[in-house]
């Protein structure tokens, strides 16, 4: 085994004999490296939006014989954070909690699986010494509805953490949930700029298949959230709607019509006539 035990992560694939080294073809383990170290560098960036993707890798170092076993090294030991996030959702069944990019990969990670034909298991450390964290069987695939796409969704919330390498940001919904948020890098520089404030982001939204919460927004616009005074509020309403009421001579007449009242019981009791009680 080589590299250090407590920042290895070892896949295997087994399940019958055409497992092996030398037997699979250089594309689909490519595949599931590739969808494996995504997921876990996403899923690490969401614990720490501040990591620098430049600086995250995760290196093949071993091959083992007997089954196709493989070792990899992180750089940081943030991966294995992100490994166990990853990993942990798959092994509880709530990948929908993910970020999208992550839930992807599980789609990617299984087709290559089907390909094979075979089950993987993933451990921290070392096959031989480590149970796994996770078994991605092939018998038992998981069912993941496609996220839902919708246009000019919106959403409201705290400016919170700003930056990355892809410009990005995450939205306090402020009912305990959050809402990653990305965008054109002018969008998300000029957002910044309203860090813990209130606003309103409009744009495209990914919606989960099961649950029907945002997973992401890309932000096409957005406006500052601010409290609007009772009197300012009725002088909009006045100036949008005002002029449909322009042309009515009487107002109360005219509700009063509309509700079906009585002319004179509601002169009896109007509160806004002289004299009422």
């Amino acid at each position: 085994m080589s590299g250090n035990p407590s920042k290895r992560i070892e896949v295997r694939l087994y399940g019958h004999a055409d497992i092996a080294p030398g037997k699979i073809k250089i594309q689909y383990t490519t595949r599931l490296l590739n969808a494996i170290e995504k997921a876990v560098i996403t899923c690490a960036k969401e614990i720490d939006p501040l990591l620098d993707e430049a600086l995250l890798v995760m290196s093949l170092d071993s091959l083992r014989e007997g089954s196709q076993w493989m070792g990899m090294t992180v750089s940081d030991p943030c991966l294995l954070d992100g490994a166990e996030m990853f990993f942990g959702a798959v092994r509880e069944k709530r990948v929908s909690t993910l970020p999208l990019v992550a839930q992807n990969q599980v789609m990617e990670i299984q087709q290559v699986q089907k390909k094979l034909g075979c089950d993987i298991s993933v451990h921290r450390g070392s096959v031989v010494s480590e149970p796994p964290i996770v078994v991605f069987l092939c018998e038992h695939p998981l069912l993941l509805p496609k996220p839902i796409k919708m246009k000019d969704a919106k959403a409201r919330g705290r400016v919170m953490r700003v930056g990355g390498k892809h410009p990005s940001l995450v939205l306090d919904l402020m009912n305990g949930e959050v809402l990653n948020c990305r965008g054109e890098r002018s969008v998300i520089q000029e957002l910044a700029k309203y860090l813990y404030q209130e606003v309103e982001v409009q744009g495209i939204a990914w919606i989960d298949g099961i649950t029907l919460r945002k997973n992401e927004l890309i932000i096409e616009g957005f406006r500052l959230w601010r409290p609007v005074k009772a009197a300012e509020g009725f002088r909009e309403l006045r100036s949008e709607f005002g002029r449909f009421f322009d042309q009515i001579e009487d107002v109360d007449a005219h509700v009063r019509a509309k509700r079906g009242e009585d002319d004179a019981t509601e002169d009896a009791i109007h509160p806004f006539n002289e004299g009422a009680v």
